[in-house]
C-alpha cells in the first residue's frame, strides 16, 4: 500500500471501529482525518482498506452479539416459533427474523430509489455531471457536517424520549418534558401509532418499516448514522433499549456484506487497480487495520452498551453536533 502507511493505518482502523459502532459516524470521522492526513478517500488503495477494516468491525459485532442472538438459532423441544426461548416478552424467533427481512427490504427499496434520484436527477440532471455516482458525494465535507446535525439532533430527542425517569411511563406521554425539544418531537408521528393497537408486541411490522426506512436514508448520505438514526427510531417507537440495540445490529450484519461487496466492485472497476497492483502490499496493512477495529470495534460497543443501560443516549446526539461543526471548520479550511 504506497499511499498509506501502518501508523496511518492503526489510526484509522481504531477510529473506524470505535466510530462505526458507535451513533456517531464512522464514514465522517474516517473520512475528515484521512483528508487531514493528505490521504484521497476515492484512491482504490484507500477503498480497499476501508472493506478491510468494515470487515473488522462487522465480526466485532457477531462476536460480541452472538451470545445474545443465540436464541435465534436454538432449537425449542416444542415448537421452533415459540417465545419461550426470547429474551424479549412478545417477540418470537419466527417475528423477530421476519421483521429483518422486512426492514432490510424498506432499506434496500429507499436506499436505491435515494441512489437513482442523487445520480439522474441531481447529479446528471440539476449539475450536469457526465457520469455520477453516488459515492461520488461520499467525501464531500458540507454535506458530511449536516447529516452529523441532522442526526445528532435525531438522537438527542430519541435520548430524552427514552430517559431512566420515563420508564414506567405511559409511551404515548412521550416527548412531553423535552423541553425546546418538544415541539421537534411533536413533528413525529405519535408512538402509538407505530404498532397495531391490538398487538402487545414491541416489535410490529410498522416499526420496523420505520426503521428500515430511517436506514435507508443513510446510505448515501455520510455522516447520517446508521446504527445512531436505527436505535434512535425504534426507541421513538417505543422499543426497550435493549431490543433497539440488537435489531440494530442485526440490521447491520444483513447489510455490510452488500456494502463490502458494493465496495470491491467499484474496487475492481478502479482504471488504477490492475494486474500489476501487489496484493501482499494492500493485503497485509489491511489485516493489520481489521485486527485494530475488531479491537477497538468491541470495546465501542460495551460503551454503547453501558450508555444505553444507563440512559446516556442522548450525549451521542450532542457529541455528533460538536462534530458537525468540527467537519464544517475543516471544509471552510479547504480541506
Amino acid at each position: 500500500m504506497n499511499e498509506i502507511n501502518y501508523i496511518q493505518v492503526l489510526i484509522l482502523a481504531l477510529i473506524q471501529g470505535a466510530a462505526e459502532l458507535l451513533p456517531v459516524s464512522s464514514s465522517a470521522h474516517v473520512i475528515l482525518v484521512a483528508k487531514l492526513m493528505g490521504l484521497k478517500p476515492k484512491s482504490s488503495d484507500f477503498i480497499f482498506l476501508l472493506v478491510m477494516l468494515h470487515t473488522g468491525t462487522m465480526f466485532a459485532v457477531i462476536y460480541y452479539f452472538w451470545p445474545r442472538w443465540r436464541w435465534l438459532f436454538s432449537r425449542n423441544s416444542s415448537s421452533p416459533l415459540t417465545t419461550q426461548a426470547s429474551p424479549y416478552p412478545g417477540v418470537s424467533r419466527g417475528q423477530f427474523l421476519k421483521m429483518i427481512v422486512v426492514a432490510t427490504a424498506c432499506t434496500g427499496a429507499l436506499g436505491y430509489g435515494l441512489k437513482i434520484f442523487i445520480e439522474r436527477i441531481v447529479l446528471i440532471g440539476m449539475l450536469h455531471h457526465e457520469k455520477a455516482e453516488v459515492e461520488d458525494l461520499f467525501d464531500s465535507l458540507p454535506l458530511i457536517a449536516v447529516s452529523l446535525f441532522v442526526v445528532g439532533i435525531f438522537v438527542i430527542v430519541a435520548g430524552l424520549a427514552a430517559t431512566p425517569q420515563k420508564i414506567g411511563e405511559n409511551r404515548e406521554n412521550r416527548g412531553t418534558n423535552l423541553g425546546p425539544l418538544a415541539s421537534l418531537f411533536s413533528l413525529l408521528p405519535p408512538v402509538r401509532r407505530f404498532s397495531n393497537p391490538n398487538s402487545t408486541s414491541p416489535l410490529s411490522a410498522r416499526t420496523s418499516i420505520w426503521i428500515g426506512l430511517i436506514q435507508g436514508l443513510c446510505l448515501p448520505f455520510r455522516g447520517f448514522s446508521r446504527s445512531g438514526a436505527t436505535i434512535s427510531m425504534a426507541l421513538l417507537c417505543g422499543a426497550e433499549r435493549k431490543l433497539a440495540e440488537d435489531f440494530s445490529f442485526a440490521l447491520a450484519i444483513v447489510l455490510t456484506p452488500a456494502v463490502i461487496v458494493r465496495a470491491l466492485y467499484r474496487l475492481l472497476r478502479d482504471p488504477n487497480w490492475t494486474s500489476e497492483t501487489r496484493l501482499i502490499d494492500l493485503i497485509m496493512p489491511g489485516l493489520v487495520g481489521m485486527v485494530f477495529s475488531f479491537v477497538a470495534g468491541l470495546l465501542a460497543l460495551k460503551i454503547l452498551s453501558a450508555a444505553l443501560e444507563k440512559g446516556h443516549w442522548k450525549y451521542f446526539g450532542y457529541y455528533c453536533i460538536f462534530a458537525s461543526l468540527m467537519v464544517l471548520a475543516a471544509a471552510l479550511g479547504g480541506y
